[in-house]
């Protein structure tokens, strides 16, 4: 399988269902709680939380299952912020991940933002490396999100 046999499309409400699958899904293989009344809070309104102000929510599809998922959301003044960036673990490797983070990356740009931030964990390795390969340095903390342990961003101008 390659990555030109995924589809990757815009967030829709009729969506709603299947990117809540996906993250009880995802969440589930790392061993982590999804809680959609607290800190997955964000995910019960992608329209107003991502697609307002000028981001965006990519969600990657093979054979109508949701694979993959990315937001970028406005942080501050022309700075915006990567976030929900999760590829199922047997779709890994397969140009899915890299398709999601280069569709982002144009858009962001397209909207003249100046930079993209994010955070992630140690255990993100190799979202870690797909991050560098694409300009990513890492950067100072920037949020107080308590789970994160690495903090990147990409200058876009």
């Amino acid at each position: 399988m390659t990555g030109s046999q995924f589809g990757i499309t815009d967030y829709s409400p009729s969506d709603f269902q299947s990117v809540i699958d996906f993250f009880w899904k995802m969440f589930d293989n790392l061993g982590h709680e999804f809680d959609l009344t607290s800190k997955d809070k964000d995910l019960s309104d992608i329209p107003n939380r991502y697609q307002s102000g000028g981001g965006i929510f990519l969600i990657a599809t093979r054979q109508l299952n949701l694979v993959g998922t990315i937001g970028l959301r406005p942080l501050k003044e022309d700075v915006c912020e990567l976030k929900r960036f999760y590829v199922l673990p047997e779709f890994q490797r397969q140009g899915v991940g890299t398709r999601l983070l280069e569709q982002l990356i144009d858009h962001a740009r397209s909207r003249l933002w100046s930079a993209i931030r994010l955070d992630t964990t140690r255990k993100s390795a190799g979202a870690i490396s797909l991050f560098r390969k694409y300009g990513f340095v890492e950067i100072e903390r920037y949020n107080d999100d308590e789970f994160a342990e690495n903090f990147f961003e990409l200058k876009l101008r």
